[in-house]
Protein backbone atom coordinates (compact mmCIF):
# COMPACT_ATOMS: atom_id res chain seq x y z
CA UNK A 1 0.00 0.00 0.00
CA UNK A 2 2.96 2.54 0.87
CA UNK A 3 4.27 1.51 -2.55
CA UNK A 4 1.42 2.35 -4.38
CA UNK A 5 0.84 5.77 -2.45
CA UNK A 6 5.13 6.60 -3.76
CA UNK A 7 4.08 6.16 -7.20
CA UNK A 8 0.68 8.09 -7.11
CA UNK A 9 2.98 10.72 -5.69
CA UNK A 10 5.88 10.78 -8.20
CA UNK A 11 6.52 14.09 -9.51
CA UNK A 12 7.98 12.81 -13.24
CA UNK A 13 5.67 11.02 -15.10
CA UNK A 14 7.99 8.35 -15.58
CA UNK A 15 7.11 5.64 -17.46
CA UNK A 16 8.74 1.87 -16.84
CA UNK A 17 11.37 0.75 -19.59
CA UNK A 18 9.48 -1.67 -21.91
CA UNK A 19 6.46 0.53 -21.96
CA UNK A 20 9.45 3.22 -23.21
CA UNK A 21 10.87 1.29 -25.73
CA UNK A 22 7.88 0.17 -27.00
CA UNK A 23 6.25 3.75 -27.51
CA UNK A 24 6.41 5.27 -31.06
CA UNK A 25 6.16 8.70 -30.27
CA UNK A 26 8.90 8.77 -28.12
CA UNK A 27 10.86 7.32 -30.86
CA UNK A 28 9.33 9.93 -33.44
CA UNK A 29 10.10 13.01 -30.74
CA UNK A 30 13.46 11.65 -29.91
CA UNK A 31 14.35 11.54 -33.84
CA UNK A 32 12.74 14.65 -34.25
CA UNK A 33 15.22 16.18 -31.36
CA UNK A 34 18.35 14.87 -33.43
CA UNK A 35 17.10 16.46 -36.72
CA UNK A 36 16.74 19.73 -34.37
CA UNK A 37 20.07 19.38 -33.51
CA UNK A 38 21.47 18.52 -36.33
CA UNK A 39 19.74 21.54 -38.20
CA UNK A 40 20.93 23.85 -35.42
CA UNK A 41 24.37 22.36 -35.91
CA UNK A 42 24.64 23.06 -39.92
CA UNK A 43 22.85 26.14 -39.81
CA UNK A 44 25.49 27.67 -37.27
CA UNK A 45 28.29 26.56 -39.06
CA UNK A 46 27.65 27.63 -42.24
CA UNK A 47 26.57 30.92 -41.06
CA UNK A 48 29.68 31.13 -39.00
CA UNK A 49 31.56 30.35 -42.67
CA UNK A 50 30.12 33.00 -44.60
CA UNK A 51 29.32 35.52 -42.29
CA UNK A 52 32.89 35.50 -41.43
CA UNK A 53 33.97 35.36 -45.17
CA UNK A 54 31.55 38.38 -46.11
CA UNK A 55 32.67 40.52 -43.27
CA UNK A 56 35.84 39.48 -42.60
CA UNK A 57 37.53 38.44 -39.23
CA UNK A 58 37.49 42.12 -37.87
CA UNK A 59 33.97 42.98 -38.67
CA UNK A 60 32.69 39.81 -37.81
CA UNK A 61 33.55 40.07 -34.17
CA UNK A 62 31.49 43.17 -34.19
CA UNK A 63 28.69 41.36 -35.22
CA UNK A 64 29.44 39.16 -32.38
CA UNK A 65 29.26 42.16 -29.79
CA UNK A 66 26.22 42.92 -31.52
CA UNK A 67 24.53 39.36 -30.89
CA UNK A 68 26.01 39.05 -27.35
CA UNK A 69 24.80 42.45 -26.62
CA UNK A 70 21.09 41.19 -28.01
CA UNK A 71 21.33 38.14 -26.25
CA UNK A 72 21.84 39.90 -22.99
CA UNK A 73 18.40 41.42 -23.29
CA UNK A 74 16.98 38.25 -24.39
CA UNK A 75 18.42 36.49 -21.18
CA UNK A 76 17.48 39.03 -18.53
CA UNK A 77 14.05 39.06 -19.54
CA UNK A 78 12.01 37.86 -22.77
CA UNK A 79 13.40 33.77 -22.61
CA UNK A 80 13.61 33.53 -18.74
CA UNK A 81 9.58 35.38 -19.54
CA UNK A 82 9.08 32.76 -22.04
CA UNK A 83 10.60 29.54 -20.11
CA UNK A 84 8.51 30.72 -17.10
CA UNK A 85 4.90 31.24 -19.03
CA UNK A 86 5.67 27.75 -20.79
CA UNK A 87 5.47 25.49 -17.22
CA UNK A 88 2.19 27.19 -16.04
CA UNK A 89 0.45 27.34 -19.64
CA UNK A 90 0.97 23.42 -19.49
CA UNK A 91 -0.68 23.86 -16.04
CA UNK A 92 -3.08 26.06 -17.31
CA UNK A 93 -4.02 23.62 -20.29
CA UNK A 94 -4.63 20.86 -17.95
CA UNK A 95 -7.14 22.87 -16.21
CA UNK A 96 -8.14 24.54 -19.67
CA UNK A 97 -7.59 27.94 -18.46
CA UNK A 98 -5.17 28.86 -21.33
CA UNK A 99 -7.07 32.16 -22.39
CA UNK A 100 -5.79 33.89 -18.72
CA UNK A 101 -2.08 33.00 -19.39
CA UNK A 102 -2.18 33.77 -23.36
CA UNK A 103 -3.77 37.22 -22.10
CA UNK A 104 -1.15 37.84 -19.16
CA UNK A 105 1.73 36.59 -21.49
CA UNK A 106 0.86 39.61 -23.81
CA UNK A 107 0.66 41.94 -21.37
CA UNK A 108 4.39 41.26 -20.12
CA UNK A 109 5.69 41.08 -23.59
CA UNK A 110 4.30 44.60 -24.39
CA UNK A 111 6.26 45.65 -20.63
CA UNK A 112 9.88 43.99 -22.27
CA UNK A 113 9.40 45.68 -25.88
CA UNK A 114 9.34 48.78 -23.65
CA UNK A 115 12.28 47.52 -21.76
CA UNK A 116 14.16 46.44 -24.90
CA UNK A 117 14.06 50.43 -26.14
CA UNK A 118 15.92 51.38 -22.80
CA UNK A 119 18.10 48.21 -23.00
CA UNK A 120 19.30 49.72 -26.59
CA UNK A 121 20.95 52.64 -25.23
CA UNK A 122 23.16 50.82 -23.88
CA UNK A 123 24.97 50.81 -27.48
CA UNK A 124 25.47 54.20 -26.88
CA UNK A 125 28.52 53.03 -25.14
CA UNK A 126 29.08 49.67 -26.93
CA UNK A 127 29.09 50.92 -30.30
CA UNK A 128 30.74 53.94 -29.94
CA UNK A 129 33.43 53.73 -32.02
CA UNK A 130 31.18 51.62 -34.78
CA UNK A 131 30.19 53.21 -37.82
CA UNK A 132 26.20 53.99 -37.73
CA UNK A 133 25.77 53.49 -34.15
CA UNK A 134 22.62 54.69 -33.96
CA UNK A 135 21.56 52.70 -36.51
CA UNK A 136 22.40 49.46 -35.05
CA UNK A 137 21.12 50.86 -31.30
CA UNK A 138 17.58 50.62 -33.60
CA UNK A 139 18.50 47.14 -35.02
CA UNK A 140 19.16 46.27 -31.54
CA UNK A 141 15.80 46.39 -30.57
CA UNK A 142 14.01 45.44 -33.59
CA UNK A 143 15.81 42.29 -33.09
CA UNK A 144 15.35 41.81 -29.45
CA UNK A 145 11.48 42.69 -30.10
CA UNK A 146 11.44 40.40 -33.18
CA UNK A 147 13.54 37.85 -31.22
CA UNK A 148 11.09 37.64 -28.25
CA UNK A 149 8.02 36.89 -29.88
CA UNK A 150 9.46 33.94 -31.25
CA UNK A 151 10.63 32.92 -28.22
CA UNK A 152 7.40 32.22 -27.04
CA UNK A 153 5.78 30.71 -29.69
CA UNK A 154 9.25 27.54 -29.46
CA UNK A 155 8.11 27.49 -26.16
CA UNK A 156 4.41 26.66 -27.23
CA UNK A 157 5.27 24.55 -30.08
CA UNK A 158 7.27 22.66 -27.34
CA UNK A 159 4.46 22.26 -24.52
CA UNK A 160 2.14 20.98 -27.39
CA UNK A 161 4.78 18.36 -28.86
CA UNK A 162 4.89 20.00 -32.01
CA UNK A 163 8.53 19.09 -32.56
CA UNK A 164 8.14 19.48 -36.47
CA UNK A 165 6.91 23.51 -36.38
CA UNK A 166 9.96 24.17 -34.26
CA UNK A 167 12.16 22.80 -37.17
CA UNK A 168 10.35 24.64 -39.54
CA UNK A 169 10.67 28.01 -37.28
CA UNK A 170 14.86 28.07 -37.43
CA UNK A 171 14.53 26.40 -40.69
CA UNK A 172 12.95 29.55 -42.84
CA UNK A 173 15.27 31.36 -40.84
CA UNK A 174 18.20 30.00 -42.09
CA UNK A 175 16.74 29.75 -45.43
CA UNK A 176 15.88 33.03 -45.82
CA UNK A 177 19.34 34.52 -44.52
CA UNK A 178 21.39 32.62 -46.92
CA UNK A 179 19.02 32.97 -50.02
CA UNK A 180 19.32 37.17 -48.95
CA UNK A 181 23.20 36.65 -48.68
CA UNK A 182 23.76 34.90 -52.11
CA UNK A 183 21.41 36.97 -53.97
CA UNK A 184 22.16 40.00 -53.06
CA UNK A 185 25.95 39.26 -52.89
CA UNK A 186 25.84 39.74 -56.76
CA UNK A 187 25.54 43.40 -56.76
CA UNK A 188 27.70 44.70 -54.39
CA UNK A 189 29.63 44.51 -50.86
CA UNK A 190 27.60 43.28 -47.97
CA UNK A 191 28.47 45.18 -44.73
CA UNK A 192 27.91 44.49 -40.81
CA UNK A 193 24.35 46.29 -40.99
CA UNK A 194 23.71 44.51 -43.53
CA UNK A 195 23.98 41.50 -42.58
CA UNK A 196 22.52 42.41 -39.16
CA UNK A 197 19.00 43.80 -41.60
CA UNK A 198 18.89 39.83 -43.12
CA UNK A 199 19.10 38.26 -39.97
CA UNK A 200 15.96 40.43 -38.79
CA UNK A 201 14.38 39.75 -42.13
CA UNK A 202 15.11 36.06 -41.30
CA UNK A 203 13.49 36.39 -37.92
CA UNK A 204 10.65 37.96 -39.54
CA UNK A 205 9.87 35.23 -41.86
CA UNK A 206 9.95 32.24 -39.44
CA UNK A 207 7.45 35.04 -37.52
CA UNK A 208 4.98 35.17 -40.50
CA UNK A 209 5.19 31.08 -40.24
CA UNK A 210 4.13 31.48 -37.04
CA UNK A 211 0.75 33.30 -37.63
CA UNK A 212 0.60 31.35 -40.54
CA UNK A 213 0.09 28.25 -38.84
CA UNK A 214 -2.42 29.45 -36.58
CA UNK A 215 -4.92 29.93 -38.71
CA UNK A 216 -6.90 32.61 -37.08
CA UNK A 217 -7.65 35.69 -39.26
CA UNK A 218 -6.29 38.64 -38.74
CA UNK A 219 -9.39 40.66 -38.27
CA UNK A 220 -9.75 38.14 -34.37
CA UNK A 221 -6.18 38.84 -33.73
CA UNK A 222 -6.63 42.51 -33.73
CA UNK A 223 -10.36 41.88 -31.59
CA UNK A 224 -8.72 39.71 -29.17
CA UNK A 225 -5.74 42.45 -28.67
CA UNK A 226 -8.07 45.32 -28.26
CA UNK A 227 -10.13 43.16 -25.54
CA UNK A 228 -6.82 42.25 -23.74
CA UNK A 229 -6.00 45.95 -22.85
CA UNK A 230 -9.31 46.62 -20.85
CA UNK A 231 -8.36 44.15 -18.19
CA UNK A 232 -4.73 43.16 -16.38
CA UNK A 233 -4.55 40.02 -15.29
CA UNK A 234 -2.21 40.43 -12.26
CA UNK A 235 -2.71 36.30 -10.19
CA UNK A 236 -1.23 35.16 -13.78
CA UNK A 237 1.61 38.11 -14.14
CA UNK A 238 2.61 37.21 -10.35
CA UNK A 239 2.77 33.28 -10.99
CA UNK A 240 4.98 34.24 -14.20
CA UNK A 241 7.43 36.88 -12.41
CA UNK A 242 7.54 34.04 -9.61
CA UNK A 243 9.05 31.58 -11.50
CA UNK A 244 10.81 34.18 -14.24
CA UNK A 245 13.02 35.65 -11.26
CA UNK A 246 15.23 32.26 -10.57
CA UNK A 247 15.36 31.40 -14.10
CA UNK A 248 16.45 34.91 -14.86
CA UNK A 249 19.32 34.90 -12.81
CA UNK A 250 20.55 31.30 -14.35
CA UNK A 251 20.54 32.57 -17.64
CA UNK A 252 22.07 36.09 -16.43
CA UNK A 253 25.29 33.56 -15.32
CA UNK A 254 24.86 31.51 -18.32
CA UNK A 255 25.31 34.79 -20.77
CA UNK A 256 28.53 35.86 -18.22
CA UNK A 257 30.15 32.14 -18.90
CA UNK A 258 29.63 32.76 -22.98
CA UNK A 259 29.55 36.19 -23.57
CA UNK A 260 31.08 38.42 -21.37
CA UNK A 261 34.20 38.43 -22.30
CA UNK A 262 33.37 39.37 -26.07
CA UNK A 263 31.90 42.59 -24.51
CA UNK A 264 35.76 43.32 -22.45
CA UNK A 265 37.39 42.49 -25.42
CA UNK A 266 35.25 45.12 -27.33
CA UNK A 267 35.77 47.99 -24.44
CA UNK A 268 39.56 46.95 -25.89
CA UNK A 269 38.67 47.39 -29.72
CA UNK A 270 40.09 44.17 -30.16
CA UNK A 271 37.33 42.54 -32.87
CA UNK A 272 39.71 40.51 -34.73
CA UNK A 273 40.28 38.57 -31.00
CA UNK A 274 36.58 38.77 -30.66
CA UNK A 275 35.90 37.25 -33.96
CA UNK A 276 38.41 34.74 -33.87
CA UNK A 277 37.03 33.75 -30.30
CA UNK A 278 33.63 33.42 -31.51
CA UNK A 279 34.55 31.04 -34.51
CA UNK A 280 36.65 28.67 -32.51
CA UNK A 281 34.44 28.38 -29.77
CA UNK A 282 31.40 28.05 -32.32
CA UNK A 283 33.37 24.92 -33.88
CA UNK A 284 35.03 23.22 -30.75
CA UNK A 285 32.83 24.34 -27.79
CA UNK A 286 29.24 24.47 -29.49
CA UNK A 287 28.65 21.37 -31.66
CA UNK A 288 30.44 19.09 -28.46
CA UNK A 289 27.71 20.71 -26.16
CA UNK A 290 24.94 20.22 -28.43
CA UNK A 291 26.04 16.27 -28.66
CA UNK A 292 26.08 15.99 -24.98
CA UNK A 293 22.68 17.87 -24.85
CA UNK A 294 21.07 15.49 -26.91
CA UNK A 295 22.18 12.00 -25.66
CA UNK A 296 21.32 13.81 -21.62
CA UNK A 297 17.58 14.84 -23.40
CA UNK A 298 17.11 11.15 -24.98
CA UNK A 299 18.77 9.47 -21.84
CA UNK A 300 16.75 11.84 -18.94
CA UNK A 301 13.37 9.69 -19.59
CA UNK A 302 15.57 6.31 -19.29
CA UNK A 303 17.13 7.50 -16.66
CA UNK A 304 13.77 8.28 -14.39
CA UNK A 305 11.78 4.87 -15.89
CA UNK A 306 12.76 2.76 -12.52
CA UNK A 307 13.41 5.65 -10.38
CA UNK A 308 10.70 5.94 -7.65
CA UNK A 309 11.07 9.15 -5.91
CA UNK A 310 8.35 10.79 -3.54
CA UNK A 311 7.55 14.79 -3.28
CA UNK A 312 10.01 15.09 -0.53
CA UNK A 313 12.84 14.05 -2.99
CA UNK A 314 13.92 11.54 -0.03
CA UNK A 315 16.11 8.63 -1.79
CA UNK A 316 15.87 5.16 -0.11
CA UNK A 317 18.70 2.42 -0.38
CA UNK A 318 17.64 0.73 -3.76
CA UNK A 319 17.52 4.11 -5.27
CA UNK A 320 20.85 5.22 -4.52
CA UNK A 321 22.65 2.43 -5.70
CA UNK A 322 19.79 2.59 -9.07
CA UNK A 323 21.46 6.43 -9.46
CA UNK A 324 25.08 5.50 -8.64
CA UNK A 325 24.79 2.70 -11.04
CA UNK A 326 23.09 4.41 -14.14
CA UNK A 327 25.71 7.68 -13.67
CA UNK A 328 28.80 5.61 -13.69
CA UNK A 329 27.29 3.65 -16.95
CA UNK A 330 26.56 6.94 -18.36
CA UNK A 331 29.99 8.77 -17.73
CA UNK A 332 31.72 5.96 -19.06
CA UNK A 333 29.13 6.82 -22.38
CA UNK A 334 29.77 10.28 -21.98
CA UNK A 335 33.38 9.98 -21.62
CA UNK A 336 34.32 7.57 -24.68
CA UNK A 337 31.92 9.76 -27.16
CA UNK A 338 34.01 12.97 -25.95
CA UNK A 339 36.97 10.89 -26.51
CA UNK A 340 35.74 9.97 -29.89
CA UNK A 341 34.93 13.60 -30.65
CA UNK A 342 38.49 14.78 -29.45
CA UNK A 343 40.03 12.07 -31.90
CA UNK A 344 37.84 13.36 -35.14
CA UNK A 345 38.98 16.94 -33.97
CA UNK A 346 42.37 16.37 -33.23
CA UNK A 347 42.43 14.62 -37.58
CA UNK A 348 40.65 17.02 -39.00
CA UNK A 349 42.06 19.91 -37.15
CA UNK A 350 43.98 21.66 -39.79
CA UNK A 351 41.14 21.33 -42.20
CA UNK A 352 38.95 22.83 -40.12
CA UNK A 353 41.39 25.54 -39.23
CA UNK A 354 41.54 26.42 -42.82
CA UNK A 355 38.49 25.53 -44.34
CA UNK A 356 37.43 29.23 -41.14
CA UNK A 357 40.82 31.26 -43.19
CA UNK A 358 42.29 30.63 -39.48
CA UNK A 359 46.45 29.18 -39.49
CA UNK A 360 47.56 26.42 -37.28
CA UNK A 361 49.68 28.77 -34.67
CA UNK A 362 50.59 28.00 -31.45
CA UNK A 363 48.53 30.56 -29.65
CA UNK A 364 45.58 28.93 -32.26
CA UNK A 365 46.09 25.78 -31.17
CA UNK A 366 46.26 26.70 -27.05
CA UNK A 367 43.00 28.29 -27.38
CA UNK A 368 41.69 25.11 -29.15
CA UNK A 369 42.76 22.96 -25.91
CA UNK A 370 41.66 25.56 -23.57
CA UNK A 371 37.97 25.36 -25.56
CA UNK A 372 38.21 21.78 -25.63
CA UNK A 373 38.65 21.50 -21.88
CA UNK A 374 36.59 23.80 -21.04
CA UNK A 375 33.74 21.79 -23.08
CA UNK A 376 34.41 18.55 -21.35
CA UNK A 377 33.30 20.09 -17.88
CA UNK A 378 30.95 22.25 -19.60
CA UNK A 379 29.47 18.89 -20.98
CA UNK A 380 29.72 17.19 -17.43
CA UNK A 381 28.22 19.98 -15.76
CA UNK A 382 24.81 18.86 -17.95
CA UNK A 383 25.41 15.17 -16.77
CA UNK A 384 25.80 16.24 -13.11
CA UNK A 385 22.55 18.84 -13.75
CA UNK A 386 20.39 15.77 -15.33
CA UNK A 387 21.14 13.37 -12.96
CA UNK A 388 20.68 16.35 -10.17
CA UNK A 389 17.01 16.90 -11.76
CA UNK A 390 16.14 13.07 -11.42
CA UNK A 391 15.98 13.41 -7.52
CA UNK A 392 14.48 16.80 -7.11
CA UNK A 393 17.87 18.81 -6.13
CA UNK A 394 18.30 21.79 -8.08
CA UNK A 395 17.39 24.77 -6.03
CA UNK A 396 21.49 24.51 -5.63
CA UNK A 397 21.80 25.86 -8.93
CA UNK A 398 19.90 29.07 -8.13
CA UNK A 399 20.83 29.55 -4.64
CA UNK A 400 24.51 28.91 -5.02
CA UNK A 401 25.92 28.50 -8.80
CA UNK A 402 24.78 31.26 -10.37
CA UNK A 403 25.16 33.98 -7.63
CA UNK A 404 29.40 32.62 -7.45
CA UNK A 405 29.23 33.22 -11.29
CA UNK A 406 27.81 36.57 -11.02
CA UNK A 407 29.90 37.52 -7.93
CA UNK A 408 33.05 35.61 -8.28
CA UNK A 409 32.86 35.27 -11.85
CA UNK A 410 32.45 38.48 -13.69
CA UNK A 411 34.84 40.18 -11.67
CA UNK A 412 37.50 37.29 -12.84
CA UNK A 413 36.44 37.39 -16.68
CA UNK A 414 37.20 41.22 -16.10
CA UNK A 415 40.58 40.89 -14.69
CA UNK A 416 41.87 38.52 -17.17
CA UNK A 417 40.24 39.36 -20.46
CA UNK A 418 41.61 42.85 -19.77
CA UNK A 419 44.91 41.89 -18.28
CA UNK A 420 45.41 38.87 -20.98
CA UNK A 421 43.14 39.29 -23.48
CA UNK A 422 42.11 36.38 -25.79
CA UNK A 423 43.94 33.74 -23.80
CA UNK A 424 42.75 35.36 -20.34
CA UNK A 425 38.97 35.17 -21.57
CA UNK A 426 39.50 31.30 -22.04
CA UNK A 427 41.29 30.59 -19.01
CA UNK A 428 38.67 32.77 -17.12
CA UNK A 429 35.80 30.38 -18.52
CA UNK A 430 37.73 27.25 -17.95
CA UNK A 431 38.18 28.03 -14.00
CA UNK A 432 34.72 29.09 -14.07
CA UNK A 433 33.32 26.26 -15.52
CA UNK A 434 35.84 23.83 -13.50
CA UNK A 435 34.97 25.29 -10.28
CA UNK A 436 30.89 24.87 -11.55
CA UNK A 437 32.00 20.50 -12.34
CA UNK A 438 33.25 20.55 -9.09
CA UNK A 439 30.26 22.52 -6.66
CA UNK A 440 28.00 20.08 -8.94
CA UNK A 441 29.73 16.84 -8.58
CA UNK A 442 29.91 17.89 -4.69
CA UNK A 443 26.20 18.26 -4.46
CA UNK A 444 25.14 15.06 -6.29
CA UNK A 445 26.93 13.12 -3.90
CA UNK A 446 25.23 14.50 -1.30
CA UNK A 447 22.92 12.68 -1.22
CA UNK A 448 23.33 9.52 -3.55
Amino acid sequence: MKRETIRNNIIFPLINLTNLRKNKSFYKESFLVLIYQAQNIIGLLFQLKIFSDILGINNFGKLNVFNSLSVLSLTCFSNSVAWAFSRLYLIAKKENNQIKMINSIIQIMSIIVIINIFFSLIGIYTFRYYEGKYILIFLVFLFTSLKSFQEIFRQIFNIERKRGKVILLDFFYYIVVFLLIFSYQKGTNIGLINIIIFQLIGLFSSIIYIISSLKIKLVKIINFLKINIKKIYFTEIKSIFNLYLPVSILSLSAWIQSSATKLVLNNQLLYEDIGKLSILQQVYFGPTILLISTLVSVCYPIINSKLDIDISGKLGIKDRIYIRKYFFLTSIFFTLMFGFLIILYKIFNLDILNFFNLNLTKQNNLLINLILISAFFQAGIQVLAAFSMSILKISFFAKKVAPFIIIFGLPLIYFLTSNYGIEGALISKLTITFIIFILNWLNLFKYI
